[in-house]
C-alpha cells in the first residue's frame, strides 16, 4: 500500500498541474498552450529519465550497501541483495528486502534503508 503524503503543486507560471500522491510520484505539468517541449524536467526536483543509470543486481547491491554503511549508526549493517519490484514502469524498480543488522540498532537501519531507497532510487534502475 502506498504511503500517504500531501500533494505537491506546480509553482511555475504558465503551467496547469496535476499533483500525485504516493511514494515516488513526480509532478506532472502541462503547459497552458499545449507545447510539451517547454518542460525540461519536473519542477519537483526529480531526475529526468535520461539521467537514470541502469545497474545490474550485483552493482546495485554493492552501491546500496556502501550507501547504507555511510548512514549514521549503520556502519556494521550489511545488504545481502536487492530485488526487483514486479510491474514497476516509473521510478525505483528495486527494493532492499532484508538487512543484516550487525551491531547496528534496528531504528538506525530502518531510517538508513529509507534514505538509501530515496537517494539511490532517483539515480539507478535495476536491469
Amino acid at each position: 500500500m502506498a504511503s500517504r503524503r500531501a500533494p505537491r503543486f506546480c509553482d511555475r507560471p504558465g503551467l496547469h498541474a496535476i499533483a500525485l500522491v504516493g511514494d515516488y510520484a513526480d509532478l506532472i505539468a502541462r503547459p497552458r498552450d499545449g507545447n510539451l517541449s517547454a518542460i525540461s524536467e519536473p519542477s519537483s526536483g526529480g531526475t529526468p529519465a535520461a539521467m537514470i543509470d541502469a545497474k545490474n543486481q550485483d552493482e546495485l547491491t554493492r552501491l546500496a550497501e556502501d550507501a547504507l554503511r555511510a548512514q549514521p549508526g549503520c556502519e556494521t549493517a550489511r545488504v545481502p541483495v536487492v530485488v526487483a519490484l514486479p510491474d514497476v514502469r516509473i521510478g525505483r524498480n528495486w527494493e532492499i528486502p532484508n538487512v543484516v543488522l550487525g551491531d547496528s540498532l534496528i531504528s538506525d537501519v530502518d531510517r538508513g534503508v529509507l534514505s538509501v531507497h530515496r537517494q539511490l532510487g532517483r539515480k539507478f534502475r535495476l536491469v
